[in-house]
């Protein structure tokens, strides 16, 4: 039985206003897991950001021919939103799985730069009595006149002792304010280097705890595997209305994974087919899906969803720990009579890696390579149906119900729903504990 203590940190985008909670056995593969979240989310508000101002510019724009090319540039994002939950499946296959590990490593170098010498004041040279400004040069009246050679040589010398007085201020001065950019120079170094060393540790400590993960996920550790499949899932980029939140579950015995998916509802996918300048009321005209346009593109992308996240677990697991997964795609309902969400399990499939269709995925309607997985799912039915899910999670002792056990997968549509509630009741429990 796996035992160990979890790190847990909640992480938040405000911008996108989506937060995740982050799990893992290993701090620094938290860390690691929080870099991936923040990265997919940064991409995602960029992409979100460029819309919103595409709709910005069109309120200030003045020229017509301008608002028509704003709004068609609006209608092609829109399209693309579209096309690109409808290809969801096709786009996610040409993802490299397989390299998760390196991905997991920090091979970045330390992003700041070393600290540049300063520019030191130049000292001028010292002035010497001897230097020709302060020579009298030899002349017929000095010999005549013996005092106004005297009295040039007078001058001659104060100018020397008033240069070198000036020389000696510019000296100290100049030698103080080198000293002040050396000393500072010298701890900003000094600050570099160790936070350079520090970055270096980091990075070897990061890369000695990821190869003792990688060890124990192919050692067959539950801990490990549930954290490597943990970034898998992470990795994978989707729309920023997509909750990317999840729950998983490893059976070493069966080497059976449960994943309980979270989905995005049907009213959180883009329901805008295309945008146009009405001239007549200076508005954007919005086309709207039908009602059984946007159910079944909401059917096709949680279908989709379902298969990635199988395609990708399985492309991945390079030791071959994962023999079978169950996936349980649920989303927050509101209960009509006591007016309080609940959660309801709306897709369920099961498979065992040799039967998955991997070849076949590229070329087949996501329904018809759902189907013949166990899969079961509720979207086409009134009201979005709840289904039960082919196996559920004991959150107590972190083993499967055997109520639902692999075995009996096939006779899921006999169980009793006290079963199926008492299990939906215990599957969102929490389970586990926080290491500070």
């Amino acid at each position: 039985m796996d035992t160990m203590d979890v790190w847990e940190v909640e992480v938040r985008h405000q911008k996108l206003d989506k937060f995740r909670i982050i799990r893992g056995h290993d701090k620094y593969l938290v860390n690691k897991k929080i870099t991936i979240q923040q990265q997919i989310w940064n991409e995602m508000w960029r992409k979100k950001a460029a819309l919103a101002d595409k709709k910005k510019q069109m309120k200030v724009a003045r020229a017509q021919q301008e608002k028509i090319a704003l709004a068609n540039s609006i209608s092609i994002d829109t399209k693309k939103e579209i096309a690109n939950l409808v290809n969801l499946l096709h786009t996610k296959l040409s993802d490299n799985y397989t390299s998760t590990w390196c991905r997991l490593l920090d091979n970045e170098a330390f992003a700041i730069a070393e600290p540049d010498l300063p520019e030191l004041q130049d000292i001028p040279p010292e002035p010497a009595r001897t230097d020709a400004i302060y020579q009298i040069p030899h002349s017929f009246w000095h010999v005549l006149f013996p005092n106004r050679k005297y009295k040039k040589e007078q001058e001659a010398e104060k100018r020397y002792l008033a240069d070198k007085e000036c020389w000696a201020r510019q000296k100290k001065v100049a030698t103080s304010s080198n000293r002040a950019s050396l000393s500072s120079f010298a701890l900003k170094r000094e600050a570099w280097c160790w936070r350079k060393l520090k970055h270096e540790k980091i990075q070897r400590e990061i890369g000695i705890n990821i190869s003792r993960t990688k060890e124990a996920y192919f050692e067959g550790a539950p801990h490990a595997i549930v954290d490597y499949c943990d970034v898998v899932l992470g990795s994978i980029h989707y729309p920023e209305y997509f909750p990317q939140c999840w729950e998983l579950r490893y059976n070493p015995e069966s080497m059976t994974l449960v994943i309980d998916y979270s989905l995005p509802d049907i009213e959180s996918l883009p329901s805008v087919k295309s945008v146009a300048y009405s001239s007549a009321n200076d508005t954007l005209e919005e086309t709207h899906l039908s009602a059984a346009e946007s159910r079944h593109l909401y059917s096709n992308t949680i279908r989709q969803v379902s298969l990635i996240t199988l395609y990708s677990l399985f492309k991945a697991d390079a030791a071959k720990r994962i023999r079978s997964i169950a996936f349980n795609g649920w989303i927050d309902s509101l209960n009509r009579s006591t007016r309080e969400e609940v959660k309801r399990c709306i897709l369920t499939l099961f498979t065992h890696k040799h039967a998955f269709p991997f070849k076949q995925l590229d070329n087949m309607d996501p329904r018809a390579c759902f189907n013949p997985l166990n899969g079961d799912c509720g979207v086409e039915r009134e009201k979005l149906a709840a289904v039960a899910p082919i196996i559920m999670g004991n959150a107590e002792n972190r083993s499967f119900n055997s109520a639902f056990s692999v075995d009996n997968c096939a006779n899921i549509a006999e169980k009793k729903s006290e079963d199926y509630m008492q299990g939906l009741e215990s599957l969102f429990t929490k389970e586990k504990s926080l290491c500070q």
